[in-house]
Parts: C-alpha cells; structure tokens; sequence
C-alpha cells in the first residue's frame, strides 16, 4: 500500500498542531524531495506530496530599523560582546542574508582591477555566485577584523550560530526593542537603500533576488561595478548619515 495525498494532509494536519506553519511547510519539502527519489527509483506510482493541499505560510509584517532605533543598536552592541557592532553594521551595510555573514571566507574577499573591495560567495538559496561591493566602512570592518582572525578559522566573522544569537537576543533585551530580528537589518538595508534613490535593479543584486521591483517590495521595500560600489556608498550614507543628520561617529 503506497502512501496517497490524503495521508500527507492527515500528516500535515497533525503537525500544524504541534508547530509553525513554516516548520511544516520546511518538513514537507523534505518529505517531497525523498518521495521524488522513490518516484524516481520507480518505488512509487507518483510523488503524493504533488496532489497534497500545501500549507499556507502567512507573509511576515516587514520590520526595518527607523535611524533612532540603528543608534541605539549600534551603541548598546559594543556593550555586549566587543564583535558585535562591527557584526551588525556590516549586515545592515551590505544586506547579506545571516547564513552568508557566518561563512563569509577571506578567500571571498577580493579586489576588482579598478581596486574596488568586493565580497564574492555564492548566495544563500540559489548557491550562485554573486558579489557585494564593499564602501568605505565596510572596508574598515575588513581591516578591524583581521585584528580578530581565530587561528584555525578562515571566517572574516569567526563566531559560533549560537553564540551571535545569543548577543542578539540580550542586545534586544538591553535596548528595549523586542521586535527586531536579525532579519530586520536586512529588510533596514533593502528599505534605507530605496529610500535613498538607489534604482531597485542594484537593491535586487545586491540582496541576491531576481524577482524584480514585486519581489522587492513584498520582501523588503547586467552588473555595473560603479553603480554598485555608489549603491553601497548611498546606503552607508542613508545608515551612518552626513553632516547634521550623521548617527554615530567610528573609528577608524
């Protein structure tokens, strides 16, 4: 007796009783991609993850940092844990998912022949590559983390999951802003760089998204190397601010 659609909802009906819609929507797709291969090995007439009903995942409110909420961020971080500022600053700098911070290698940072810094990994969710022009002071985090190389570790952020999850979590508590995820800091990266009149054709790129302007703003708000590199200018600008407006001064 083969497993038939109606056993996956039973299935999945259970689940969403126990967790997260998208807890089961992740365990489904696993589920499917093990049943393709029983398909596949001819272990089963069809796959019945495809004639099943697919949970519905709510879309998340989108949750960016106003400039008040970055200043305190950035002041309590250091605070904290001595990393974590320059941690957070570089996220909201460059817009990489937190799965791509973590395993950003030394070896992914590069300089163009016009000696621009670039990073250059592969993203997150597709595993294609892609490249993040560095601005000014993300050039300076490059620097101060060299000071912080871990022997045996080749990350330019070498610091455990946890432990960044943790110094978040007691960031949030210090600060008093309960709401705000890591993932907020790409969605203040995605928002401020729009806000600041960088065509959304560069946002997508530098995010990693091929959407285009819908996929942009549901989620957040041919490569040129110089409208890259005065993208990553305008949102450090839009971050740290200039002149009257500027946040917070850095050390060089």
């Amino acid at each position: 007796q083969f497993i038939s659609p109606s056993d996956i909802d039973l299935w999945q009906s259970r689940q969403l009783a126990r967790v997260c819609q998208a807890t089961v929507v992740r365990q489904r797709a696993t589920l499917s991609s093990i049943l393709n291969t029983a398909q596949r090995d001819g272990l089963l007439p069809f796959n019945p993850c495809t004639r099943s009903i697919r949970p519905r995942v709510p879309e998340r409110d989108i949750r960016y940092l106003t400039k008040e909420e970055i200043v305190q961020v950035l002041s309590g971080a250091g605070h904290i844990r001595e990393w974590l500022e320059d941690y957070i600053l570089w996220c909201l700098l460059s817009g990489m998912r937190q799965c791509e911070v973590r395993n950003l290698r030394w070896g992914n940072v590069i300089t163009s022949p016009s000696g621009s810094l670039y990073v250059q990994f592969k993203t997150g969710k597709t595993y294609k590559q892609r490249s993040v022009a560095c601005s000014p002071e993300m050039e300076r985090i490059i620097a101060r983390q060299r000071n912080r190389k871990v022997e045996g570790d080749d990350r330019v952020f070498p610091v455990a999951k946890i432990t960044i999850t943790r110094a978040w979590s007691a960031l949030r508590k210090a600060t008093g802003l309960p709401s705000i995820t890591l993932q907020s800091l790409r969605t203040t990266c995605a928002t401020l760089g729009v806000g600041g009149g960088v065509p959304s054709r560069i946002i997508g790129s530098m995010l990693g998204h091929t959407g285009g302007d819908d996929m942009l703003v549901r989620h957040y708000a041919g490569r040129i190397e110089s409208a890259e590199m005065q993208a990553a200018i305008t949102i450090q600008d839009m971050v740290l601010g200039t002149g009257t407006c500027q946040i917070i001064s850095r050390p060089s």
